[in-house]
């Protein structure tokens, strides 16, 4: 490209001007913002933000949100009697939210299960009876053999017992005709014959004898005590299949008494007046309805009936508040369902240990507590209350009717005293030692050296160095430094 040669003087000039153009705005724009930042320092020097320290109602309180139940409530279980693992089929429920008195119909399940039971335990029953009795009458019959045989065994004895006497004699006269014989025989008398053939009938009255006392002997000791141990055998086996049957009669008898008690369980009246509420379930394959053609195992609680004179409001609390709350403490209460209606109670109860839902979820615990609602503080909106709805509760922690209030942040602690930072009409800042004589964590309700009227000057520790008031406020990189030191 060819040069001008008419303007060779300018063209320094212009790359100059290139460059101090940019560094000019630079310059300027650093200038501006130092203005800013101290006029910023000037008017923060110059009006501290404060607060004018009033005397007030003061109220501490806890709020939250919970749920509306009852503190008592009538269970209402499936009482039919468990039959092989049978689980009975609702035929009729009511409709969930109803309002029912004492002796009003619930529900109603399927009885043919139970029906098939009684005929099944009449017919076993029955048999058992016949069983029964027939153990009853062979019973009576080996007792009556025992008495038989024992009035035998007596006529028996006695008449071996009269054989033996006679033996006995003829065994005397067979001793005296042989020793009669042998006299003779010595006389010559009586022939050696003769002789032996009375000597054989001694000898064969003395075996008789013997025998005859063997006989007793045996029949008394063995015979006799075996076939009375065989009768007293057959007696102890039919009084235990008697035992046996009479279990059996009296099991099938109570089993007959359950079904037909579970016959009059079948439908179910409400004891006790309230709003149904049908106690469905959550289990690991699927929910489990309590409506009509739905299997409910039985001893399972099918309707929950809250007494509407005894409602509670359970809610969750941070650990950080609870520690507030005492049982016994006011309470007001606000319906989401029934707006402008704010009924009074006061906490009835509170958890130990943390929910442990929540606390699995949640790096915050919180705590269950409860707060019983007053009956009458509802007028007539009683009956349109019901478990499950919303409610939003303020509990009532402290309260002044009138108190010398400031802001919490207004307040800071120095070597174990509590202090705030006082700002007169000349922006004079100056410090005042005060007592806290309750905290919400907004405002605080204190007493000592502050009076009434006196601007408080709210974030103290802006204006505090190392324990020394400063005139304007010290930045946060300051603040920074100085707790890293601490």
């Amino acid at each position: 490209m060819t040069e001008n040669p008419a303007l060779p003087h300018c063209r320094p000039f212009f790359r100059r001007r290139r460059f101090l153009i940019p560094f000019v705005v630079l310059l300027i724009l650093i200038c501006a913002a130092t203005l800013g930042a101290y006029v910023g320092g000037v008017a923060q020097k110059s009006t501290p933000i404060t607060f004018v320290a009033e005397k007030r109602l003061f109220s501490h309180v806890v709020s939250a949100s919970g749920i509306i139940e009852s503190s008592v409530n009538a269970d209402v279980k499936c009482d039919l009697n468990n039959i092989d693992n049978w689980r009975p089929t609702i035929v009729e429920v009511v409709d969930e939210g109803t309002y029912v008195n004492a002796g009003d119909f619930l529900i109603r399940f399927d009885t043919s299960r139970i029906e098939e039971e009684i005929v099944v335990q009449s017919l076993m029953q029955s048999s058992n009876y016949a069983e029964l009795e027939r153990a009853k009458t062979n019973l009576d019959k080996a007792k009556e053999n025992y008495r038989a045989y024992k009035a035998e065994f007596e006529l028996k004895i006695a008449q071996m017992k009269a054989e033996k006497e006679v033996l006995e004699e003829k065994l005397r006269k067979a001793k005296d005709s042989c020793v009669e014989s042998e006299n003779l025989y010595k006389l010559g008398i009586v022939s050696e014959q003769q002789l032996h053939a009375d000597h054989f009938a001694l000898t064969n009255a003395e075996n008789a004898l013997a025998l005859q006392e063997l006989a007793i002997e045996t029949l008394s000791k063995y015979t006799y005590e075996k076939i009375l141990t065989g009768y007293l055998s057959e007696q102890y086996v039919w009084q235990r299949r008697i035992n046996a049957f009479e279990f059996f009669v009296a099991r099938r008898k109570r089993r007959l008494d359950e079904c037909y008690e579970s016959l009059k369980k079948a439908e179910i009246r409400a004891p006790s007046a309230g709003f149904v509420i049908l106690a469905h379930e959550q289990s690991y394959d699927g929910p489990r309805w309590i409506k009509v053609g739905e299997e409910v195992v039985p001893g399972r609680v099918v309707i929950r009936l809250p007494n509407p004179e005894k409602l509670q409001v359970t809610c969750y609390i941070p650990e950080d508040q609870v520690s507030l709350l005492r049982v016994g403490q006011p309470a007001k209460i606000e319906m989401d369902a029934i707006p402008g209606l704010v009924a009074t109670g006061e906490v009835s109860s509170m958890d130990v240990y943390p929910s442990r839902d929540r606390y699995l979820r949640s790096t915050v615990q919180k705590f269950k507590i409860a707060v019983a609602i007053d009956y009458q503080s509802l007028g007539e909106h009683k009956k349109q209350l019901k478990p499950g709805q919303s409610a939003s509760l303020t509990v009532t922690v402290d309260r002044h009717d009138v108190a010398l209030t400031i802001p919490s942040n207004a307040v800071y602690k120095e070597k174990g005293q509590t202090h705030c930072l006082v700002c007169n009409p000349k922006n004079e800042i100056s410090s005042r030692n005060i007592e806290i004589v309750s905290d919400n964590n907004v405002l605080a309700a204190v007493d000592g050296e502050l009076s009434e009227g006196e601007k408080v000057v709210v974030c103290p520790e802006r204006y505090l160095f190392q324990g020394t008031i400063v005139d304007s406020p010290i930045s946060s990189d300051m603040l920074r430094k100085f707790e890293r030191l601490e």
